[in-house]
């Protein structure tokens, strides 16, 4: 396995890690982390075919400004779960918009599961995030991401400024599912949008559950 790690400006951050086999296990065969990320060792729980990793970042969360890149590569044959150790928490900063840039390859016979914790936007926050998940014919994938409206017990409910979260999901090359949900401020919105805005408030937050299989 290679490990490497850097110092990061705040204006970039990254992650990119490959998984593959080798006799017969799930190893991580190369590592590259940029703060604020960090992982921990490699699991394999015994009653489970898949290993486990958990991606952590000690720092605040993301700030506007911030240009955040990961990427992840599952090779033939190998089956991972990444956890994400807490929530990520989104913060305003100088005006400025933030991006996010998830791209994932799960190759043939193998899995996937990424299971995150939500994403908390603060008041003013502005983030662009986006997801290009690529998975083979033969390959499998789960997909769960969130986020809430807010700091609820702050009363900070959606009133972040923007809130971009795209997913494109290809099987083969082919694009098979697209997610494109912006979220603004409530006034922003046209007046017949209204009751969908009420909707919305009244719920803390917005699951996502993806599940690719062979078919």
């Amino acid at each position: 396995m290679t490990i490497g790690s850097m110092k990061a400006s705040s204006e970039e951050r990254q992650l990119d890690l490959v998984f593959g086999i080798s006799s017969g296990k799930t190893v991580l065969k190369q590592a590259f982390c940029a703060i604020p990320y960090k992982i921990t060792r490699l699991y394999h729980e015994p009653r489970s075919t898949l290993a486990q990793l958990i991606l952590m970042s000690p720092t605040p969360g993301i700030f506007g400004g911030d240009i955040t890149r990961l990427r992840i590569h599952v090779e033939s044959g190998a089956a991972v779960q990444i956890l994400t150790q807490g929530a990520t928490k989104l913060h305003a900063k100088d005006n400025m918009k933030a991006f996010q840039h998830i791209e994932i390859t799960v190759e043939e016979e193998a899995e996937f599961h990424w299971c995150g914790e939500p994403l908390i936007p603060f008041r003013n926050a502005d983030l662009a995030q986006t997801w290009d998940i690529h998975v083979a014919s033969t390959g499998r994938y789960f997909h769960w991401d969130s986020f809430t409206s807010g700091r609820i017990q702050h009363g900070e409910t959606w009133q972040f400024k923007h809130f971009t979260n795209e997913l494109k999901l290809f099987r083969n090359n082919d694009l098979i599912a697209e997610r494109n949900h912006l979220v603004l401020e409530a006034e922003k919105y046209d007046l017949r949008f209204a009751e969908l805005i009420r909707k919305l408030k009244e719920k803390t937050g917005k699951p996502v559950v993806i599940l690719v299989d062979e078919y």
